[in-house]
């Protein structure tokens, strides 16, 4: 039996090293979809996120194009340390910040199709207050959640002022 392949690096480059012709394509198909949507520069940005995360458990990672956006953002700015698709009873926020040693805060990255409706904003408003109510245990401190913040995908797509913003409302 042949024994798998390393993972190959990644450059600076849209593609790993010796990447075959139909994954070239795949991603270049993505990246021309991605940037009709947020732009080249952030396209590029999400897509590196993404090749980085492939190789992550699919529960790990982040998977949709808002998600890889905020994951890169994060990546380049944010101020505090943070984790990506924190794994709770209850739920899986998609990003968790620790301002503080006794505060998380959870990013939701919120799609406009499958969060908007009276029961989704039900739904999403009960996560909110258990989210809340919510002690989170990370690098063996316990953290009480403090703040639920909503990133919506128009928002995202949009600009990265989205993030700025939602990383002041509570740092400042």
């Amino acid at each position: 039996m042949p024994r798998p392949l390393k993972p190959l690096p990644l450059t600076d480059t849209l593609h790993p090293i010796g990447s075959m012709a139909g994954e070239y394509e795949r991603n270049t198909r993505k990246l021309d979809e991605w940037a009709a949507k947020c732009g080249d520069a952030r396209a590029r940005a999400a897509l590196r996120v993404w090749e980085r995360n492939r190789r992550l458990p699919r529960t790990r990672r982040s998977n949709t194009l808002p998600e890889l956006l905020t994951e890169a953002w994060l990546t380049k700015y944010s101020p505090v340390p943070w984790q990506a698709q924190v794994e709770l009873v209850f739920a899986r926020p998609d990003f968790v910040l620790f301002p503080t040693d006794a505060h998380a805060w959870v990013w939701r990255v919120q799609g406009d199709y499958w969060h908007s409706g009276e029961y989704e904003e039900r739904e999403d408003a009960a996560q909110k207050a258990e989210l809340l109510a919510t002690e989170y245990r990370a690098d063996g401190r316990a953290r009480r959640i403090s703040r639920v913040i909503d990133l919506w995908e128009s928002d995202i797509y949009a600009s990265e002022r989205v993030f700025e913003e939602a990383a002041s409302d509570g740092i400042a």
